[in-house]
């Protein structure tokens, strides 16, 4: 008998067990996605979500002076211009690096829908800046009001019709009103040009965007900051915690107060997690791709090769760059375009090679591409190669100058 309720002691000992076991695993495991979902968020979304993670926990309050509530009407309900131009994207640009180039560009639009050009672009940059003016609505990208109308004139097959005469050569003279007779007699044609880019759209280009790093190369090295400003800061409420050490309340009122303490250590450790994480990718970034944050092309590098080198699991890693934006001197990135998905960097020189006998084989032979021509078509294919580059690859496999191809 005596050893029966022995049996039975221990056997309810392990049940208790297992169930604390249990319990805590399933703690565990909530944390744990917890952690991968605030990864996974941008900063506006990560915002929002805080914001319902405190409301929700009777034991945590957002800290006086800490950032305040986002207005529900900042964050457009109907599409923006920003998101019908980036929609339009994967339609007319096939390689990685051109789709790069022209997210970058609708990326810093300004708030009329003009763009601003780099100092010196590459020709290839001045490709994808002209197949950018030429999305819908046509003219986006344009330095100014008088490009983005030539632009929408060229569109519409009327380069040289007097409209575009008159834009071209006299606008000065159309916006201080001085020609009104031929104002007057061109207004049917000039009327339906759209001078307004983003009226059509909810937000013209207002964009819901908000970088989640800041990248900044000073004399002194690199400065990387986790963008926090806008993310609310919560503390415990000290009667809740007075309760637990000093009140006189039952184990339930106990356990509940304890158990939504956790929740709220945990939230803390998550929001650190992502802010360690986000830096190491910027670090990361910095040392692999350093050209990109002044505006030049990335090289060939994959989520899997990024995510080996810092010790994480690729999966991470596309959570970690999932929507998010990084502010530096070449604007607003994504932080998927110092990627490449299609490249390994180990393999692009030989493909490099491949491709360029390729279009030398198939080129027309009286009018031979010239080395900057291929650069400009090996571009094309997402392999970032230079003139020189070209020449280099093109005198090791012993092929003549284009010059020298030349048939008369």
């Amino acid at each position: 008998m005596v050893d029966k309720m022995r049996e039975i002691k221990y056997l309810l000992s392990m049940k208790q067990e297992f169930s604390i076991r249990q319990n805590q695993q399933l703690v565990l495991n909530m944390a744990m996605r917890q952690a991968l979902h605030v990864l996974t968020l941008p900063a506006l979304e990560l915002q929002q979500w805080l914001l319902q993670q405190i409301e929700e926990n009777p034991l945590l309050e957002i800290e006086e002076g800490s950032a305040p509530p986002p207005q529900l009407g900042e964050i457009p309900e109907q599409k923006s211009f920003f998101r019908h131009l980036m929609d339009q994207v994967p339609l007319h640009f096939s390689s990685i690096e051109e789709r790069e180039i022209a997210h970058w560009i609708i990326g810093n639009l300004d708030e009329r829908g003009f763009f601003e050009r780099p100092e010196k672009p590459s020709s290839f940059f001045l490709g994808v800046l002209e197949k950018v003016q030429g999305l819908d609505p046509p003219g986006v990208a344009a330095k100014d009001l008088r490009e983005s109308l030539l632009i929408q004139l060229k569109v519409q097959g009327k380069e040289n019709s007097p409209a575009y005469a008159l834009i071209r050569d006299q606008f000065e003279a159309i916006l201080q009103g001085s020609r009104p007779e031929l104002l007057k007699s061109l207004r049917s044609e000039i009327a339906s040009l759209n001078f307004h880019l983003g009226s059509n759209f909810s937000t013209s280009l207002i964009k819901p965007i908000k970088p989640d790093l800041m990248i900044r190369n000073s004399p002194v090295g690199w400065h990387i900051e986790v963008e926090s400003d806008q993310l609310p800061t919560f503390t415990f409420v000290q009667s809740y915690l007075d309760l637990l050490e000093n009140g006189q309340i039952t184990k339930e009122e106990k356990s509940f107060i304890r158990t939504h303490i956790a929740t709220g250590k945990w939230l803390k450790r998550a929001l650190n997690h992502r802010k360690k994480q986000l830096i190491s990718i910027g670090e990361y970034l910095t040392k692999r791709q350093p050209q990109c944050f002044s505006g030049e092309p990335p090289k060939p590098l994959t989520f899997q090769k990024a995510a080996r080198e810092l010790g994480i699991h690729p999966s991470t890693m596309t959570r970690a760059t999932q929507d998010k934006y990084c502010l530096c001197d070449a604007g607003i990135l994504p932080l998927k375009a110092f990627f490449s998905r299609q490249l390994q960097e180990e393999s692009s020189t030989e493909m490099a090679k491949a491709l360029l006998k390729k279009l030398i084989a198939s080129e027309d032979h009286h009018s031979p591409l010239s080395d900057q021509s291929l650069s400009k078509e090996i571009h094309t294919q997402g392999i970032p190669c230079a003139r020189r580059t070209v020449t280099k690859y093109r005198q090791a496999l012993k092929i003549p100058s284009a010059k020298e191809r030349r048939v008369n």
